[in-house]
């Protein structure tokens, strides 16, 4: 009975007001999704440089990835209109803030 309850039992959420080096790659990820709901422009900033320095044999980089490309795509879209309004310091600077996006590695063919 023990064992099946403690299965059952999630594990407490990080806290994301708090984050320390120590974190586990797993809450960071979760951090800056929760983050990134906010609908901040630094928040959006932090959580884009949190993981866009992952490798790509990361176990956690397929989310990450996701994440980031939709997170990317947003910085895109304020970047473009700080660049209609004429703000294009600050369009240039979000620019920079968004990663290069990544070559789709091919996957290798079986014969």
């Amino acid at each position: 009975m023990a064992a099946s309850t403690w299965l059952l039992l999630l594990p407490p959420l990080p806290d994301c007001r708090h984050p320390f080096l120590t974190m586990r790659d797993g809450d960071r990820l979760y951090c800056a999704d929760q983050a990134v709901l906010h609908g901040n422009l630094p928040s959006l900033a932090q959580a884009i440089e949190t993981v866009s320095q992952w490798p790509e044999d990361h176990p956690l980089f397929p989310q990450a990835k996701r994440r980031l490309d939709e997170w990317s795509a947003a910085l895109l879209v304020i970047a473009r209109q700080q660049l209609s309004q004429g703000n294009i310091k600050l369009a240039t600077l979000l620019l920079k803030k968004s990663p290069p996006p990544q070559r789709a590695t091919p996957k290798p063919r079986s014969y």
